[in-house]
């Protein structure tokens, strides 16, 4: 494939990854390091990414530009792309439901640009077999896009749908996934009240593997919950707006805001994240 110019919004781990597979595959990726924490900033150096100092100059030295941002944050960096004059390829892999990924691409065709629906499911891709790219929107643009990861640890699908195809099933798939350990935490907050947590864990993992043999795993749960909030908060919409109950993704949700503090900190102990579930509930 030739060489393509592809801006990044913005290098976190998952974006810094992906910004490195393509640069590895011959394509010039570059980003506006303007804002941004001293993290993302050695991320992106170390994946041998290219600063551009403004949004505006990145806009126009570029042919495509693919946005990974937390998901609250993915519409108004969109609408900055748009105001800054981006014709080019759109691309939005942020965990949007459906109807924010349909204003999105408003957004950008009112500003002259294309746009292709996309989301990544699976951890940072580092092995082969972990991590899927689903796309949709026209099917063009959309195998334009699957052409720039072809032979990479990115397994790529096109969808045959519409823009908001691929931002359902990240929600599909993150709602039911991250609800289900929120879940399995306040079963053990529940069973350790009574002494009886291990024999919950032992339960569970006679039965089967889900997350509720997995209480380890909640330490990386709270790590994330500033990320999972938000994205539950999508899921949300998407379940009101066809009709469906969303009571269990507001109450995650507002579960998940117990551990904003655990922010990137994996090694939280088990005990006091399972206390901080009560304070959660007296508090509110």
């Amino acid at each position: 494939m030739t060489p393509r110019r592809i801006g990044l919004l913005h290098p976190g781990s998952m974006g810094a990854r992906i910004g490195e597979i393509l640069r590895t595959a011959g394509h010039e990726v570059l980003y506006c390091p303007t804002g941004r924490s001293p993290q993302t900033l050695q991320r992106a150096q170390d994946a041998g990414l290219l600063p551009v100092s403004r949004l505006d100059d990145l806009c126009d030295s570029t042919e495509i530009l693919m946005s990974l941002c937390p998901p609250e944050a993915a519409l108004d960096v969109a609408r900055a792309v748009a105001a800054a004059g981006f014709t080019g390829l759109y691309v939005d892999a942020n965990a949007v439901n459906p109807e924010r990924m349909r204003a999105i691409e408003r957004l950008m065709t009112a500003a002259g640009g294309t746009i292709v629906d996309a989301c990544l499911i699976g951890p940072v891709p580092t092995r082969q077999d972990t991590t899927r790219m689903y796309l949709a929107g026209d099917a063009r643009h959309a195998g334009e896009i699957s052409g720039l990861f072809t032979g990479s640890t990115v397994q790529v699908i096109v969808f045959d749908g519409q823009v908001g195809a691929a931002s359902a099933l990240k929600i599909a798939h993150s709602s039911f996934a991250k609800t289900s350990r929120v879940l399995a935490a306040l079963a053990h907050a529940l069973a350790a009240e009574y002494g009886v947590q291990q024999a919950l864990t032992d339960e569970a993992r006679r039965r089967s593997r889900p997350a509720l043999a997995e209480p380890d795993f909640f330490a990386t749960v709270a790590a994330r919950a500033w990320r999972w909030g938000p994205e539950l908060a999508q899921a949300a919409e998407s379940y009101r707006t066809v009709g469906l109950p969303d009571a269990m993704l507001r109450g995650a949700e507002e579960l998940l805001r117990t551990w904003y503090e655990h922010k990137d900190i994996e090694h939280a102990p088990l005990n006091l994240l399972l206390r901080e579930l009560h304070s959660g509930q007296d508090g509110g």
